[in-house]
């Protein structure tokens, strides 16, 4: 039975001590150029109401790196290297909680040797 009090005791003085340390831990003082930066963030985060990315590029489709296996008698496509436009674009709506995306490009098509251009807009 004394085995069993002395555990108690010693279960009931490290708990008050964890108790003790995690309220002295809540009540410690955060550093004043944290507390700043903190602050200046969240200005920062409330004055940008909307974000929009642009992106634009081009996909080379190199001479003749498009051709069938199982027909190797048809010609291999390009004949030329093809220089395609690739632009997109992203709308981000914060205060909304939306978004916006844009694709506006070209496509080569081998089988009639031309360029199809793809528009596509979706949220």
């Amino acid at each position: 039975m004394a085995a069993c009090n002395r555990h108690t005791k010693f279960f009931l003085i490290a708990l008050a001590a964890f108790l003790t340390l995690g309220r002295a831990r809540a009540e410690e003082r955060v550093d004043p150029r944290l507390e700043k930066v903190f602050a200046d963030w969240q200005k920062r985060q409330k004055r940008i109401q909307t974000v929009r990315y642009r992106i634009s590029g081009e996909h080379i489709v190199a001479k003749e790196s498009m051709f069938d296996p199982l027909h190797p008698e048809l010609p291999a496509m390009p004949k030329k290297d093809v220089k395609l436009r690739i632009q997109r674009m992203m709308l981000l709506d914060f205060p909304k909680n939306r978004y916006r995306q844009e694709h506006d490009e070209e496509e080569y098509d081998s089988l009639g040797d031309k360029r199809n251009r793809r528009v596509q807009a979706g949220s």
